[in-house]
């Protein structure tokens, strides 16, 4: 039992040191947007695939986090997700001029 119990704390810690790790590298992506320096944005975002995968080499979060770890974990993701939307604000302006057209259309037809 006590091996169990070290190694789900072990798991635990290499998992939200990937997420850590993943938002930091989330948080050089939206930088690099700003500042249009692609090169920097695009090895971030392959450093953030290599993160991603090894992660997933861990296995479940569900099954290996407790609920403090749980909370951190969301909190994280809420960055990440907040960030990706400033990313894409930037390198793709143009969501967000077609997006009002988009939505009026897909009201139109449910109506229809």
């Amino acid at each position: 039992m006590i091996m169990a119990n070290t190694r789900n704390r072990t798991a635990q810690s290499a998992l939200i040191g990937y997420y850590e790790k993943i938002g930091r590298v989330s948080q050089l992506m939206v930088e690099a947007a700003e500042n249009a320096d692609w090169t920097t944005l695009a090895e971030a975002e392959s450093v953030c695939e290599q993160l991603i995968r090894q992660m997933k080499s861990i296995g479940e979060p569900a099954t290996k986090l407790d609920a403090a770890a749980r909370r951190r974990r969301l909190e994280i993701l809420r960055a990440i997700l907040a960030d990706d939307a400033k990313i894409r604000e930037i390198t793709q302006p143009w969501v967000s001029q077609v997006a009002p057209y988009v939505g009026a259309r897909a009201r139109r037809a449910k109506r229809a």
